[in-house]
C-alpha cells in the first residue's frame, strides 16, 4: 500500500513552563522550567522541586495555583510551504484559557478543555527555527468574569462559565487541582488536494453480518474528485466525493462476522477498518481503528441507588420512556444480540484531577477491577470528561459497556457566547470519535436545562442508534 501524501510532525520535545503572571512562592515567580508536553503545570513543577511541600496528601494543589498565569514555549524546525501545499498547527487538546502564538504572531485563543484545535499556519510558518508559545491564563479568574455565583466567591461552581472539567474546580467530591497546560499532543500537519477532516463510521449487526456506514467529511486545498474506501474483516467499498463537495459516504457489509459479547456472554470480538481517502493518483489520507459488531437495546433500570448531589430526580424512580442511566442507577436490563442480560452499573469518575498523571497502566487496571467485581456498565460521570480514547479501547477490549455523560453536572451554564458554541463544537467531536465503539451503550442526561436539547440534537444527529437520555 502506497504511503500517504499527509505527514505529522509531532512537537512534544524542547518545551519549557515559564510562571507568567499571579502570585506565586519566590522559587516559582518568574522561573522557566522543563515541561513536558502532553502535559500540566503541576506536574512539572513537581518534578522541578518546585512545589514548597509538594503534592497535598488529599490531591489538592495549593490554592496559589489557581490564579496564576504561565507560558509554555518551544522551537522546531520547519520548512516554508510549498505552492498548493497546507500546513496546519493542531493540538489535541489545552487546558485551558490559551493564547497560542507563533513566531509572535497570535493565532488563537482557546476556552475548551473537551476539544482539540487545529490552525492553519502556512502563512507563517518559516524555514529553519520557527517559535510556538502558548500562555494559559487562570480559568478560575475568567470564569468569574463571566459567572455569577464565581464571584460572589462560590468558586466551585465556576465550570458554569467555562469549558473546563467540574471535577477539578472541587464540586462533587473532587479535589480542587488548579491544572494548566497542553493536555494533549501538538503537532505540524502538513498536507496537499484532501484531508480526512472527520471519520463517523456507524456500525450495526444484524444475525451474522456486520455493516459499517462510514460518513466522511474531508477539508479541500482543491477541487478535484475524491475517491473513499473502506474495508472490514476482508470486505471492502468504496464512494465518489464529486468535485467541490466535502461529504460522502461509504458502506461496507460483512458476512460471517463474529459478535462482541459483554464480559462473561461471549468474546469481545473486534475487527480492524481502514478508510482511505484517495485523490485520481495519490493516496491522500487514511484513518484505522477496531470496530465491534453487536446489537444492544437498553431496556431499562432494574433499580436504582439513592439520589447523588448533582442528581434532581427523585430516589426510587423507575425509568420509562426512554430508559435512563442516571448517576444512582445501579442495574441495567439490556437485549444484546438478542439475548436479554441484566448488568450491574457502577459510576466512573476520573481518576485523577491532573488528568495528564493518569496512565493507560491505571485505566486498564481499574476496568479491571470493576469487571472482576461483577460490574457490566461503567457510567462516566458527566462531572469528569469525555473519557480517553485509551479507556475507550480498553472497555472494548474487556467487553465492558459504557454509559458516556456529556460534561455537563447540574444547572446554570452560561447561556450563549462563548460556552454554546464550545458546546457545539465538542459534542461534533467526541459524538464522532465515539460512535464506532462497541462498548458505547448509549449517552447519558445533560441536566442543564439550557443544554440538554441542543446536545441530545446533535447527538441524535450524528448517532441515532444511540438512546439520548
Amino acid at each position: 500500500m502506497s504511503a500517504v501524501t499527509l505527514v505529522a510532525n509531532p512537537i512534544h520535545e524542547g518545551w519549557t513552563l515559564t510562571h507568567a503572571g499571579g502570585d506565586a512562592p519566590s522559587q516559582v515567580e518568574r522561573a522557566t522550567i522543563p515541561a513536558q508536553v502532553p502535559g500540566s503545570a503541576p506536574l512539572d513543577l513537581d518534578r522541578a522541586g518546585l512545589l514548597p511541600d509538594g503534592p497535598r496528601e488529599d490531591g489538592t494543589a495549593a490554592d496559589w495555583m489557581a490564579w496564576c498565569e504561565w507560558r509554555y514555549a518551544t522551537v522546531f524546525a520547519a520548512t516554508p510551504a510549498t505552492e498548493g501545499e497546507r500546513v496546519d498547527l493542531v493540538f489535541d487538546g489545552l487546558d485551558t484559557v490559551a493564547t497560542v502564538r507563533l513566531n509572535d504572531t497570535e493565532i488563537a485563543r482557546t476556552k475548551n478543555m473537551h476539544r482539540s484545535y487545529r490552525f492553519d499556519v502556512r502563512e507563517l510558518v518559516t524555514g529553519g527555527a520557527n517559535r510556538l508559545t502558548v500562555d494559559f491564563a487562570s480559568a478560575l479568574a475568567y470564569a468569574r468574569g463571566v459567572d455569577a455565583d464565581a464571584r460572589r466567591g462560590d468558586v466551585t461552581r465556576a465550570y458554569r462559565g467555562v469549558r473546563k472539567m467540574a471535577w477539578g474546580f472541587g464540586p462533587f467530591g473532587g479535589a480542587p487541582a488548579h491544572s494548566a497546560g497542553i493536555r494533549g499532543g501538538v503537532r505540524i500537519e502538513r498536507w496537499r488536494v484532501a484531508r480526512l477532516d472527520e471519520v463517523r463510521p456507524l456500525v450495526s449487526f444484524d444475525r451474522d453480518t456486520g455493516r459499517v456506514q462510514v460518513h466522511v467529511r474531508v477539508e479541500r486545498a482543491s477541487g478535484e474528485p475524491l475517491t473513499v474506501w473502506a474495508s472490514v474483516a476482508g470486505a471492502e467499498a468504496s464512494a465518489q466525493i464529486p468535485p467541490g463537495e466535502v461529504t460522502g459516504v461509504v458502506t461496507v457489509e460483512a458476512p460471517q462476522i463474529e459478535a462482541w459479547w459483554p464480559h462473561g456472554h461471549g468474546p469481545a470480538r473486534l475487527y480492524d477498518l481502514v478508510v482511505d481517502l484517495h485523490s485520481t493518483d495519490e493516496r491522500l489520507d487514511t484513518h484505522a481503528r477496531r470496530v465491534g459488531f453487536r446489537s444492544v437495546t437498553l431496556d431499562g433500570a432494574v433499580n436504582a441507588l439513592p439520589a447523588t448531589e448533582h442528581t434532581t430526580a427523585d430516589a426510587g424512580e423507575e425509568f420509562a420512556d426512554p430508559p435512563q442511566v442516571s448517576p444512582r442507577t445501579e442495574r441495567v436490563s439490556v437485549t444484546v444480540n438478542d439475548r436479554q442480560v441484566d448488568l450491574t452499573v457502577a459510576l466512573w469518575t476520573p481518576l485523577d484531577t491532573v488528568l495528564a498523571r493518569v496512565t493507560v497502566e491505571q485505566v486498564r487496571a481499574v476496568v479491571e477491577r470493576q469487571r472482576d467485581a461483577g460490574v457490566g456498565v461503567l457510567h462516566v460521570d458527566g462531572v469528569g470528561v469525555y473519557e480517553s480514547p485509551e479507556f475507550y479501547q480498553v472497555c472494548d477490549e474487556l467487553g465492558m459497556f459504557v454509559v458516556q455523560d456529556p460534561p455537563f453536572v447540574g444547572d446554570g451554564y452560561r447561556t450563549g457566547a462563548p460556552v454554546q458554541g464550545e458546546a457545539i463544537e465538542e459534542t461534533r467531536e467526541h459524538v464522532a470519535r465515539l460512535a464506532p465503539h462497541p462498548s458505547l451503550l448509549t449517552y447519558g442526561t445533560v441536566e442543564d436545562r439550557a443544554y440538554g436539547s441542543l446536545v441530545s440534537g446533535i447527538i441524535a444527529v450524528l448517532d441515532p442508534a444511540r438512546l439520548t437520555t
